[in-house]
């Protein structure tokens, strides 16, 4: 999931070659020409599937990078650290960008082992800002929608593989459910109930957590009136740190959802205003991009225990549950962070329940220095937060910076929801 605006500016013809853990990929042609089946291991960090890869540089010599998997995005988007360090742009290329992005023309297949990857038709764009699309994760390229949409894909989380075969190439297992597939962008949503009203959401892998509607989140409320609320985004809700009024996003658990024969239950979901008193919210964004409007998407916080396996071409979606739910993922310290250019983390707000804030002595605008022994400058957004998780009743010992000064308190890790 990305919600930046796409312009395009120029083009610029790019040859790239990518290795993705031990096997070469390359881009050199539109053709796929094989039926192996590629697996590729990956790392979660905030709950994005963040793969190792290389690059060729213009002289012949590789370097490495690291690749974000979004089925919730259908444009290859690339640093623009890496893309000059490549040479695919200038120094002054900065100023024809528009808006931080700027369009480039290229002609992509990758190739794992002896299987190509089909890039051609997907939109390449190099971000100059803002910083935080891959300072987040320190990813420096994506493999999106529009190229996942052309071969048959598993994304087991559990064992964090990744399958990929050409189309037909893979014997899919678990819980079959149909899905609608947007033909342009690549991005799928499924068709379940909540209660007796029917919902439809997508599936964001990209994103790293589920989102709903206004809406929704009304309805949520109208069916179960002791529905538990937190205002404030925390845990992997803490998507961005710099989205829109981030510190008041609702987050709630949904008592549960029907897919098919898929039933998933307690799904955390964050619900972030609208954003005009118009009504117009991220789904009205979101369901732009999809084959019809959306409640909202489902991130990987709601099939984190499954082999998630996509048929685009027969338009079918199988659900393996591969270990227990877990109910854990928002035992955590309840602050909402922000990443700066310079590394650091701002504390933008505090969780609250009941208005009631989660964590006190902290103040929004402090400096996150350090959590217990580990300095948080210059990690990732997942490991900080990772580090803010625990058991609840564990105290986390916190050392901010505030007004140039150092405050040191103490933290309880709560079971917010």
């Amino acid at each position: 999931m990305r919600e930046i605006n796409i312009f395009i500016t120029r083009n610029v013809a790019v040859f790239l070659n990518i290795c993705i853990a031990t096997s070469l990929l390359f881009f050199n042609s539109c053709k796929i020409n094989d039926n192996q089946i590629t697996i590729v291991p990956f790392t979660l960090d905030h709950n994005r599937i963040l793969v190792n890869a290389e690059i060729q540089k213009k002289d012949g010599s590789p370097k490495k990078i690291l690749l974000w998997v979004d089925t919730g995005n259908p444009e290859f988007l690339i640093s623009s650290k890496l893309a000059l360090e490549l040479g695919f742009i200038s120094d002054c290329d900065s100023t024809k960008a528009v808006r931080g992005e700027l369009e480039i023309n290229t002609p992509i297949v990758i190739r794992a082992g002896e299987m190509t990857r089909d890039y051609c038709g997907a939109k390449s764009i190099v971000i100059f800002k803002p910083f935080w699309v891959f300072k987040e994760t320190y990813t420096d390229a994506t493999i999106p929608s529009t190229v996942l949409m052309r071969y048959d894909v598993a994304f087991d989380y559990p064992a964090k593989e990744m399958t990929i075969s050409k189309p037909g190439g893979m014997k899919f297992s678990g819980i079959k459910i149909p899905i609608n597939i947007n033909p342009t962008t690549g991005i799928l949503q499924i068709d379940g109930m909540l209660e007796k009203d029917s919902i439809s959401f997508a599936l964001d892998n990209g994103a790293s957590f589920t989102f709903g509607s206004t809406e929704f989140l009304e309805s949520l409320k109208n069916k179960n009136p002791d529905l538990p609320l937190c205002k404030g985004a925390v845990g992997c809700a803490n998507m961005w740190g710099w989205g829109y009024k981030e510190d008041s996003w609702t987050v709630t658990r949904i008592p549960q959802m029907n897919f098919g024969n898929l039933t998933l239950k307690n799904t955390v979901i964050t619900i972030p205003p609208d954003y005009n008193d118009k009504g117009y919210g991220i789904m009205d964004w979101y369901s732009k991009k999809t084959f019809k409007p959306v409640h909202g998407f489902l991130g990987p916080n709601a099939f984190i225990d499954f082999k998630v396996g996509i048929d685009y071409t027969n338009k079918n979606i199988y659900f393996e549950r591969k270990q227990k739910e877990n109910f854990n993922d928002m035992n955590i310290v309840g602050i909402t962070l922000r990443p700066e250019t310079n590394g650091n983390y701002t504390i933008i707000g505090v969780a609250s329940k009941n208005v009631i804030p989660l964590v006190d002595g902290i103040q929004s605008g402090d400096l996150l220095i350090q959590i217990n022994d580990s300095q948080v400058k210059d990690k990732s957004m997942g490991k900080v937060i990772d580090a803010l998780r625990g058991k609840p009743g564990e105290i986390k010992n916190l050392t901010l910076e505030r007004k140039g000064e150092r405050v040191k308190l103490t933290a309880e890790v709560q079971s917010i929801l």
